[in-house]
């Protein structure tokens, strides 16, 4: 396919990368984690592909990424105690930043430090801070000589710490049972990947290592147990979620109906004076809302898989990207359009079992103008929307007035980083949405239509000049994305099926089986091929590479 093509060609170019030359392995078994020495061995000698460059197993929770955060957080600190004493800028004629530097860092060059910030200062007196002393008292303390013996305290703790991560054995300080493996040329990796490396099917498994960017440090550590605990956590959370989040939906769907709108505003019931007001508010008012609350959504479920154990940031967004779709898909298309008859249905199942899909099959076709509507909304509104980048602008305003360090303005003019998994779920929608009611109410298809004319351009404007990507996955979206739109076909097979059925089409309907049986396999086949085979790339492109990627 052409997206194999891309991607692979991609690859090939960046194939004498470190990072294109590194496999990831996860459940490695403790005696060969514990030897880093028997596991290259296993890896070079032991399977024969090639040379091995370098093998590191990560160590158990060494605080590291904690310590870090520490030192940059007195450095801040430090820093502003700095621009209120001189000011940002400093105007004085001899300010050196750089001899500022060096003596902020000499534990012996005190007094030479506080005469030249004497000499340079913009205040008429240093800075200061409160801190908490034993017992139960507050001081209040010099906030640069505080806050630099804090930098350098924690300075000389991350550095110990290192020594001893890095020289230390397993057991002294522990190792888990994920490692990297680097060796000396990619085609090896890429075999690497391919194999079935453990007797266990469960251990030692291999896969591309992703950039240092792309790896959540925090969870690498997680070890096989802890990892199905988070497993189940993760799912248990998703489902609690599932449960309750449709409950709002369903309240504000009944509360923003124009029945409900006409007892606030009595004066909007006549509809002969008032009619097209009552149009538009009907059709707007609840996609705006629906669209303002299921946003806060991916955030929610993001910090889910960041709490229960995910150790790559790609695999993260992917599995947003796939349950915010579900959600929106379920909440949107069932909950919200059939909100007037859902609490019927659920009440009625039990009694009659034929009473939901009789419902169903009678609001499909009533329910296809609020989704007309709401696909408008989001093409016309929300698409070039998009273009003013309100969030981060409203973000620029508010933390200017905060900023006092060089530091804070670099910060504040930092790019937009995209976020896939919040870009991905409602051009799927929008699709899944116009499959769902292509024959019911043509004009969604036409809505549709207009939402990908105005959002394509604005979407390629956005990734080519603002947003920044937070780490590169070599296209591995599309699979994600493929299957979803295939979905999509699969479910509007089976709402037809059920609609025909249901209006007493006869038993020739049933010819629709075959059909979705075949979509079924495609499914299957399609995720099996793009997942599987595109990840890698083929071995007879290594011995017969492109012209383009020497």
């Amino acid at each position: 396919s052409r997206w194999a093509s891309l991607r692979w060609h991609f690859l090939m170019q960046s194939r004498h990368a470190t990072v294109s030359r590194t496999v990831m392995l996860t459940g490695v078994p403790r005696h060969l984690a514990a030897s880093a020495r028997e596991l290259e061995w296993f890896w070079g000698e032991g399977v024969g592909l090639g040379k091995v460059e370098r093998v590191r197993v990560c160590p158990v929770n060494t605080r590291l990424t904690g310590s870090a955060r520490e030192r940059a957080r007195c450095l801040a600190r430090l820093e502003h105690a700095y621009a209120q004493l001189l000011g940002n800028p400093c105007k004085h004629p001899d300010y050196d930043p750089d001899r500022l530097r060096l003596l902020a860092l000499d534990p012996d060059a005190r007094d030479e430090e506080r005469a030249l910030l004497d000499r340079w200062a913009a205040a008429t007196s240093r800075p200061t801070a409160w801190v908490w002393r034993a017992p139960m008292t507050w001081r209040c303390v010099d906030a640069i000589d505080h806050w630099r013996n804090k930098l350098l305290e924690a300075d000389r703790g991350l550095q110990r710490l290192r020594q001893t991560v890095q020289h230390s054995d397993a057991a002294t300080h522990g190792l888990s049972t994920t490692a990297f493996v680097t060796f000396e040329d990619a085609a090896t990796a890429h075999m690497a990947t391919q194999l079935s490396c453990y007797p266990n099917p469960g251990h030692m498994q291999a896969r591309l290592a992703p950039e240092p960017r792309g790896v959540y440090w925090p969870n690498v550590w997680h070890s096989r147990r802890r990892k199905w605990l988070g497993f189940g956590a993760k799912w248990t959370c998703i489902v609690v979620v599932w449960a309750f989040w449709s409950v709002p939906v369903i309240l504000m769907s009944s509360l923003l109906t124009p029945a409900s709108l006409g007892r606030v505003f009595p004066s909007l019931a006549d509809s002969q004076r008032h009619g097209l007001l009552r149009s538009f508010l009907s059709a707007t008012v609840p996609s705006v809302f629906l669209l303002l609350f299921l946003n806060t959504l991916p955030w929610l479920l993001k910090q889910v898989l960041f709490a229960t154990g995910e150790r790559t940031k790609p695999a993260i967004d992917y599995s947003v990207l796939t349950k915010m779709w579900a959600f929106l898909v379920f909440n949107i298309v069932l909950v919200f359009g059939f909100s007037g008859t859902f609490w019927t249905m659920l009440l009625n199942v039990v009694n009659r079992p034929g009473t939901p899909m009789q419902s169903l099959a009678a609001n499909i076709p009533r329910v296809g103008t609020f989704f007309a509507g709401y696909i408008l909304v989001l093409g016309v509104g929300y698409q070039p929307f998009k273009l003013l980048q309100l969030r981060p602008v409203v973000w620029h305003v508010a933390r200017r007035w905060l900023c006092s360090t060089p530091r804070d303005y670099a910060r504040l003019a930092a790019p937009v980083y995209i976020d896939w998994y919040s870009v991905y779920p409602y051009p799927l929608l929008v699709f899944t949405i116009a499959m769902v009611y292509s024959s019911f109410s043509p004009p969604v298809v036409l809505g549709a239509v207009v939402y990908y004319a105005i959002g394509y351009p604005v979407m390629k404007y956005l990734l080519l000049y603002v947003y920044f990507r937070p780490f590169e996955s070599a296209g591995m979206a599309w699979p994600k994305v493929c299957r979803r739109m295939i979905l999509s076909v699969i479910l509007y097979q089976v709402v037809m099926l059920a609609f025909v059925v249901v209006k007493g089409g006869g038993w020739y309907t049933f010819s629709m089986v075959p059909v979705i049986l075949v979509y079924l396999w495609f499914f299957y086949n399609v995720g099996w091929s793009l997942e599987k085979q595109g990840t890698v790339l083929p071995v007879y492109l290594w011995r017969n590479p492109p012209p383009q990627s020497s």
